[in-house]
C-alpha cells in the first residue's frame, strides 16, 4: 500500500464495509474527502424510501466523486443527482458502466428506491433527460423492466465497450454525470461476475470521447466486500420488514427479486470468494484515475 495514501482528493466516501477501512479512512484523512462513517450506513442498504436518500443531500458538500465499497449502495448516486441538478437547475445526462442496467421500474405509490430501480427514479424525478448503458446486460425481458424509459427514447444500449459510442447518442454539450459499478469486471463482486478485464476496461474508446464532455461529476461504486452477500437479504428481511413489504406486490414481482436480487447474490457468495483489499482497492484506484482525468481543470 506505499505510496497509494491520499491519492483520492475531492470525493465523498461512504464507508459501506469493514475490510477496505483501513484503506478508505486513510483516503479520507485528506481534506478534500468526505467520510460517511459505517454506522450511519446500514439502514440504507439495498433499498429504503427515497427520502432517506433526499436527507443525505445537503451533507454531500460539492466533491466531484461519490465512492462506495458495495454495489447495494448504488441508488445513493441519487443524492448526488439531486444536488447537481439543484445547483444546475436542470437535469443531466448518465453514462453508466455497470454489469446491470439498474432500470427496473420505480413505482411512486411506495417510494422505495433501490440499487436495483435507481436510474428509472432518476428519469421519472427529472434528475437526468438520457442514459446511456454501457457494458450492461440486456434487462429489458426481465418482468420489472420499466418499459417507459425504452419507449421514451432516453435510454441508449451500448453493450460492447471496445467499440466506440456510435454517432449521435452522446450529447457535448449536456452537463454529464458517469456512474461506475465494478461488478461490470471479470472478477468476483457483491452481484457475480461481468465479461469485461479491467485492462480492456481501462482502454475503452469510450473514455476517449468522454474527453469532449461537459462531466459534472462521477460515481465509483463496488467490490467483494465482507457482510454485503446472501446475508445482506436476510438481515434486510428481518430488520425492515415494514419497508419489503411493497417490494412483493404479485408473483412476478417476487418471482424478479428472487432471480435477479437473491439469487445472483447466493450465486456470488457460494462461487467467489473477496479478493485481497489490496487488490480491490488497486482496481478501484487504477479506475478512480481513470475518472479524474476527465474533470474539468
Amino acid at each position: 500500500m506505499d505510496g497509494t495514501v491520499n491519492i483520492i482528493s475531492d470525493a465523498t466516501i461512504l464507508m459501506t464495509d469493514q475490510m477496505m477501512q483501513k484503506y478508505y479512512t486513510k483516503e479520507a484523512s485528506h481534506e478534500s474527502c468526505h467520510l460517511f462513517e459505517l454506522d450511519g450506513m446500514e439502514s440504507l442498504n439495498l433499498l429504503c424510501h427515497w427520502q432517506k436518500v433526499e436527507e443525505l443531500v445537503d451533507s454531500l458538500k460539492s466533491h466531484f466523486f461519490l465512492i462506495a465499497g458495495s454495489s447495494n449502495f448504488h441508488h445513493l448516486e441519487i443524492a448526488k443527482l439531486y444536488k447537481l441538478t439543484k445547483e444546475l437547475q436542470k437535469p443531466v445526462q448518465l453514462i453508466l458502466f455497470d454489469h446491470h442496467m439498474d432500470a427496473q421500474e420505480y413505482r411512486e405509490n411506495d417510494g422505495i428506491l433501490t440499487c436495483g430501480n435507481w436510474v428509472s427514479f432518476a428519469v421519472q424525478n427529472g434528475l437526468i433527460d438520457s442514459v446511456i448503458m454501457c457494458g450492461c446486460d440486456d434487462e429489458t425481458r426481465i418482468p420489472l423492466f420499466d418499459q417507459k424509459l425504452q419507449h421514451s427514447g432516453k435510454m441508449q444500449f451500448h453493450s460492447d465497450i471496445s467499440r466506440p459510442l456510435p454517432n449521435g447518442i452522446l450529447s457535448k454539450e449536456k452537463p454529464t454525470y458517469i456512474s461506475v459499478d465494478t461488478d461490470i469486471l471479470n472478477i468476483p463482486s457483491d452481484w457475480g461476475k461481468g465479461s469485461v478485464n479491467i485492462e480492456d476496461f481501462l482502454a475503452s474508446p469510450v473514455w476517449e470521447q468522454l474527453k469532449d464532455v461537459d462531466v459534472i461529476g462521477a460515481g465509483l461504486m463496488g467490490h467483494v466486500t465482507d457482510n454485503r452477500r446472501i446475508k445482506d437479504m436476510l438481515k434486510t428481511t428481518a430488520n425492515r420488514k415494514e419497508v419489503l413489504k411493497s417490494s412483493f406486490f404479485s408473483v412476478k414481482e417476487l418471482y424478479a427479486d428472487i432471480v435477479y436480487g437473491i439469487f445472483p447474490k447466493l450465486w456470488a457468495s457460494l462461487t467467489s470468494r473477496p479478493l485481497s483489499p489490496d487488490f480491490q482497492y488497486r482496481i478501484m484506484l487504477s479506475i478512480y484515475k481513470k475518472l479524474a482525468a476527465l474533470k474539468p481543470k
